[in-house]
């Protein structure tokens, strides 16, 4: 059974104890607990899925497509250049380090292969929107993703990104994150 398999049975046995619940087994109170973590694990689930997406992509960057409501923007290529370049931009792109929010100031400490993890992961419009609470989550396991995942050697200096990154050697705000690569 593989590991997809295993949860999907834990988590529907979970289903399965709350839907025979009497009303003698749990209070309201814990009703809101186990909401909590419910919600905590949707986010955390969302998290993980997005960011094994991207690896996925860099470990095989021409897999099978997979039918896309939405129209496709070209390859993931071209998508992840797309948004580095939108993140270096909402990262670095200001001269006034104090007025950008804390949440770009957090990433900016962010190593240099966490902070283009995230960026291909990401467009910065739905970090923006993420709440405290995922995008903390985000912070926490992409490092974690990339020590446990084993993508290919040198995908943070694949042409589409690196080009990028080398048009901020001018910039003192990315001068942590140039030194990172």
């Amino acid at each position: 059974m593989s590991v997809g398999s295993e949860i999907v049975e834990s988590l529907q046995d979970v289903q399965k104890r709350l839907a025979n619940l009497t009303i003698d087994e749990i209070s309201l109170s814990g009703y809101v607990d186990i909401e909590k973590v419910l919600l905590d694990l949707s986010s955390q689930f969302k998290v993980h899925q997005a960011l094994h997406e991207t690896a996925i992509h860099l470990v095989s960057p021409n897999p099978k497509p997979k039918p896309k409501p939405k129209p496709s923007r070209g390859t993931h290529k071209n998508l992840h250049k797309h948004r580095l370049e939108r993140h270096l931009e909402v990262l670095f792109g200001t001269k006034d380090s104090e007025n950008i929010p804390l949440r770009w100031q957090t990433m900016r400490k962010e190593g240099c292969a966490v902070i283009i993890f995230i960026a291909i992961s990401y467009p910065p419009a739905d970090l923006s929107r993420m709440s405290s609470t995922q995008f903390d989550f985000l912070l926490s396991a992409a490092p974690r993703c990339l020590d446990r995942w084993k993508l290919p050697p040198g995908w943070l200096f694949e042409n589409h990104l690196r080009e990028l990154v080398c048009r901020l050697n001018e910039n003192p705000h990315a001068a942590n994150f140039i030194k990172g690569l």
